[in-house]
């Protein structure tokens, strides 16, 4: 006999404000439905999450469903702009008076 346990962990994703994370699963499953807690919030293979919360999925293929195993955590965060490296060059002149 297999008597195999599987284990999760989901890495919380930082969702920043006025941003948005997309998550996909693959095409090849039918019937997504996209739940935040208890609530379907989505369907389709894609989904782009714009507020905070615990997301996982559910799908059915021909007889067999298939779940996510982990959930995708977004957590609403005060992220800092990443810098922008913008070159310049600066020109001393010398005005004549």
């Amino acid at each position: 006999a297999n008597n195999g346990d599987q284990s999760c962990v989901s890495v919380p994703v930082n969702l920043c404000s006025g941003q948005a994370v997309v998550a996909s699963v693959p095409a090849s499953f039918t019937d997504v439905k996209w739940y935040k807690g208890n609530n379907v919030v989505a369907t389709g293979n894609t989904i782009t999450l714009t507020e905070g919360g615990t997301y996982t999925f559910t799908a059915s293929n021909a007889t067999c469903p298939a779940e996510g195993c982990c959930p995708l955590v977004i957590v609403q965060a005060d992220c800092c702009p990443v810098n922008a490296c913008v070159p310049f060059v600066i020109t001393k002149t010398r005005t004549r008076r």
